[in-house]
């Protein structure tokens, strides 16, 4: 099974949600047409649940920098494993690295696969502490590795400009000050009043977080979830609203909110990074 770098790339970005709604669209459409890509796809994912990313698995099996109890011998005998298995791959598939006519350089996973079965084959039979798949199960730690504050949307509400550009500068004291709940009227009647408190309410909880009061955040990010006409505000607030348990420690109610969110074909980008932070909750 090969594919190119350039699709390799874009299976991580998928997986890491680092695509926005039309290129994951343009991608599972892909993946429809592309047998190769697709098995490419299903083999990310399940590395991804039992060792971490190919990408690290390949690191690991650089051994330049072994962590653990194991060392010296240790670091000779797996790096010897790895490579009789490599070579006796490549002896097998001489065609197997080499570029598509017209492609980039082609991955295959054939060769990912002998590398992250040799790694499970001698992790098996030792006693060996290595962590794969990113940060630590602690809360604070997974919330640090998670968090990353919303960009600010292209149509925004005038009432809301001062506050938003100054949220844009990390400066959060003008959005958190702001009293929603006693907007002026303005021109645009009830359906402005609404978009402004949507948008001020979302981005005063995101920025609760960003100061770390996640109990302030909860309560602006469930007036979003429980009020909000715009879809996509509801799915992005429960994704920070997850992050926020998260950061208090409530697991429990934090994984049943990253269930919904990861089983939400429309939160495209936080439903794979909700499922990803349920696996690293599973460990």
């Amino acid at each position: 099974m090969e594919i190119t770098l350039e699709q390799y790339q874009n299976i991580q970005r998928y997986l890491d949600g680092g695509m926005d709604a039309a290129q994951a669209a343009v991608f599972r459409q892909e993946l429809e047409t592309n047998a190769d890509l697709k098995d490419a796809y299903a083999f990310e994912r399940e590395l991804r649940e039992h060792i971490g990313t190919v990408h690290e698995a390949e690191e690991i099996a650089a051994l330049n920098d072994l962590p653990g109890e194991r060392a010296g011998a240790d670091d000779d005998f797996f790096r010897d494993l790895i490579q009789r298995s490599g070579a006796e791959w490549r002896a097998a598939h001489p065609a197997g690295a080499a570029s598509r006519a017209g492609g980039g350089k082609v991955i295959s996973f054939t060769w990912a696969t002998a590398i992250a079965a040799c790694l499970l084959l001698a992790i098996g039979g030792s006693v060996l502490f290595i962590h794969f798949g990113g940060p630590s199960a602690n809360p604070a730690d997974l919330f640090a590795a998670y968090f990353k504050k919303d960009a600010l949307p292209a149509d925004s509400s005038p009432m809301l400009a001062q506050a938003l550009t100054d949220y844009k500068n990390d400066k959060y004291a003008t959005l958190q000050q702001y009293d929603l709940e006693n907007l002026p009227i303005a021109k645009g009647g009830d359906d402005q009043r609404q978009k402004t408190m949507e948008l001020g309410y979302y981005y005063r909880g995101v920025s609760w977080l960003a100061t770390g009061e996640p109990d302030k955040a909860m309560t602006d990010l469930q007036w979003v979830i429980g009020h909000a006409q715009t879809p996509d505000l509801v799915w992005k607030a429960q994704w920070y609203e997850a992050l926020a348990l998260l950061k208090t420690s409530n697991i429990p109610a934090a994984t049943e909110l990253l269930r919904s969110i990861s089983a939400n074909a429309h939160a495209v980008g936080y439903n794979h990074q909700a499922a990803a932070l349920l696996n690293q909750l599973s460990r």
